[in-house]
């Protein structure tokens, strides 16, 4: 049924729907200058959402040297990272965070983010917060 689906143009394969990306130093390095940019007047943790196709296709490899690379210079440039890659690869089946027919992310990848944001902040120095003294 999803193959009559997709070929009358009611669905799609998601493969198709990931884009695939091209290696440019170039593009890394002015994306993450453009986050840079973005956090530079804000207490600010950028949480790294990966793609699909990090695991899933034909682009692998590439797409893990992007990845890569752009969290390395997020990190370089001294900023707070929540990187959800090897969180995802924990239990060794990343896809299971992800709808099977779409890149999107299901409800246990949100859920992972934000455990995964919550734990960060409970132990970063930086972010606690002065609670009110019990009355």
């Amino acid at each position: 049924m999803r193959g009559f689906l997709e070929r009358v143009g009611i669905a799609r394969n998601a493969d198709l729907l990931t884009h695939k990306n091209e290696y440019s130093t170039n593009i890394v390095q002015s994306s993450s200058a453009e986050v840079v940019k973005i956090a530079t007047n804000y207490n600010t943790v950028v949480l790294i959402i990966p793609s699909r196709a990090l695991w899933v296709g034909q682009n692998i490899e590439t797409e893990r040297k992007i990845h890569g690379e752009f969290v390395q210079a997020l990190r370089a440039a001294g900023l707070d990272v929540v990187d959800m890659k090897p969180i995802l690869e924990k239990d060794g089946n990343p896809s299971r965070y992800y709808f099977t027919s779409d890149p999107h992310w299901n409800a246990a990848g949100h859920a992972a983010a934000a455990a995964a944001l919550g734990e960060y902040f409970a132990r970063s120095e930086k972010w606690r917060f002065a609670r009110p003294a019990p009355k």
